[in-house]
């Protein structure tokens, strides 16, 4: 028979806890759980293998968890300062052989350019009253003969002696204007300073057309219909004032002359004489005359012209009787 007190050797192995376990956990005493009334009549049957078998281990509470100590953020340290970085060696640039060789020359010191020598002006020794000698009558030479050659009437270069008389400047006469019509005079300058130049239709193209103005007549012309980037139209809008239609820039209103005599009706203050182009130099003579007795302007005679016509008149002996008709 197998005693009952005797336990196996697997027994004892599984019953001794380890040392380490042991040492952790808390030693809790184990409760006895009390036995029914049917376990208890009951005999004990099993073998010993079966009691054999390690006890249940207690429950064991895990230990609580240790708060881990606050731990304090570390002060910044401070960065190293950065080290200067050397800088790089500049390399001498390269010398060329002409360089060199001007360097191994020596220089010669140029010398200072010497200063010129100053020339003394030696003042004549005043020679005494008896030596100096009496001056020679020179003999007079015959004088030129002096021709003189008139201009034709169409030249334009005069040709004068030197003892000619010059020609006194005379202002030219001007018009007698009101506050008004001297205002429109201003405001028809302004507008042809802006009015644009008009051209015949195409007349870019045919040399033939000239320059003179046509209107535009064709039923397909764009240029009368006013086309973008068509040449302007003539239009009343391009028109000047009315007091200032018909006269010169001057301000005088012009007046064709053909002869002395037809100046007795010019109006010098408000009228100008315009020579007509069939008029001969005889006869502009006396018109110019005529027009210095008046006090009338001539627009398209020049002031050298003029003077020219009234010296030929002086030499010709040209007089105007009291009524301007020539003699």
């Amino acid at each position: 028979m197998v005693a009952e007190n005797v336990e196996p050797k697997d027994a004892k192995k599984t019953a001794k806890p380890k040392a380490t376990e042991a040492a952790a956990a808390p030693k809790v005493a184990p409760v006895a759980k009390p036995a029914s009334a049917a376990t208890a009549q009951k005999p004990a049957a099993k073998p010993a293998a079966a009691q054999a078998k390690p006890a249940a281990k207690p429950a064991v509470k895990p230990a609580a968890a240790q708060a881990k100590p606050a731990v304090k953020p570390a002060a910044p340290q401070p960065k190293p300062a950065a080290k200067p970085v050397p800088k790089p060696v500049e390399e001498a640039p390269k010398k060329s052989a002409y360089q060199e060789l001007k360097e191994l020359k020596p220089e010669v010191p140029q010398k200072a350019p010497e200063p010129k020598p100053v020339a003394v002006e030696e003042k004549p020794v005043a020679k005494p009253v008896a030596e100096q000698p009496k001056p020679v009558a020179k003999k007079a030479e015959p004088s030129a003969k002096k021709v003189k050659v008139e201009p034709r009437a169409d030249s334009k270069v005069e040709i004068t002696d030197e003892d000619d008389e010059e020609v006194e400047y005379k202002a030219k006469a001007k018009p007698e204007m009101t506050a008004e019509k001297r205002k429109a005079m201003q405001l028809r300058n302004s507008m042809n300073s802006k009015r644009p130049a008009f051209h015949r239709q195409e007349w870019f193209r045919y040399q033939k057309l000239g320059d003179k103005w046509r209107k535009p007549k064709g039923i397909h012309s764009k240029m009368r219909r006013h086309y973008n980037k068509r040449p302007p139209i003539v239009s009343i809008g391009y028109r000047s004032p009315k007091e200032t239609r018909g006269l010169h820039p001057s301000g005088f209103k012009e007046v064709v002359v053909h002869n002395p005599a037809e100046l007795e009706f010019v109006n010098p203050k408000v009228e100008a004489a315009r020579v007509a182009h069939g008029v001969g130099f005889a006869k502009l003579m006396r018109i110019v005359l005529m027009a210095d007795k008046k006090g009338v302007r001539l627009l398209n005679i020049s002031a050298e012209k003029q003077a020219m016509a009234r010296k030929r008149a002086k030499d010709e002996n040209v007089k105007l009787p009291e009524t301007g008709a020539v003699e």
